[in-house]
C-alpha cells in the first residue's frame, strides 16, 4: 500500500510560570521540544515496521496575545539552535527568562511556539500508522542562581 506524507503541527502555549516547591531563588527557563521514537528521513537502516518521521525546527507565534510585556522577563523567549557535535539535540523553542524569589511565586510567559511534524502514513490504515510514530513532547526546566551566569543554565527537570 502507498504511504503519504502528513504534517501534525503542535503548538504549545507557556503562560504562566508557578512557582510551588522551588526553594533556590535564580533565574529559570522552560524549553519545550518534540522528538520522535522512530527513525529520521537522514537515517539508515531497517525501520522495523515503523514509519519515518521528521520533526521540524519549532517556531514563534507572534500574535497579538503573545506580545504581551512581561516585567518578570529578564529575557525574552527564543530558538535555541540545534547542536551537532558531540550528538544530536534538537531545536528547542525557550521560554522568557524569569527571576523568582519566592516560594509560590506567579509570573507571566505569554509564550506560544509551534513545531511541526512530516511523518508517513498509509492512509487506509490511518491510526494506526500515527500511533507507530511514538511522539514525544519534552519539556526542561532550566536554572542559573548568579544573574552574571545567564548564558550557562543548569537544567533541573525534564519530563
Amino acid at each position: 500500500m502507498p504511504l503519504i506524507q502528513a504534517t501534525l503541527s503542535f503548538v504549545v502555549e507557556l503562560r504562566d510560570f508557578h512557582n510551588i516547591d522551588l526553594y533556590h531563588r535564580g533565574y529559570y527557563q522552560v524549553r519545550t521540544h518534540l522528538k520522535t521514537g522512530v527513525q529520521t528521513a537522514g537515517t539508515t537502516g531497517s525501520n522495523n515496521g515503523k514509519s519515518m518521521a521528521f520533526v521540524e525546527p519549532p517556531s514563534r507565534w507572534e500574535r497579538a496575545s503573545t506580545r504581551l510585556k512581561v516585567p518578570e522577563a529578564v529575557k525574552a523567549s527564543y530558538i535555541e539552535p540545534s547542536v551537532s557535535v558531540p550528538a544530536y539535540t534538537p531545536d528547542k523553542a525557550c521560554s522568557k527568562t524569569l527571576l523568582i524569589m519566592y516560594r509560590d511565586e506567579s509570573a507571566r510567559l505569554c509564550d506560544v511556539f509551534e513545531q511541526r511534524v512530516l511523518v508517513q502514513v498509509d492512509p487506509i490504515n490511518l491510526e494506526e500508522s500515527l500511533v507507530k510514530n511514538d511522539l514525544f513532547l519534552c519539556v526542561e526546566l532550566w536554572f542559573v542562581e548568579d544573574p552574571l551566569d545567564r548564558q550557562v543554565k543548569f537544567i533541573i527537570s525534564s519530563k
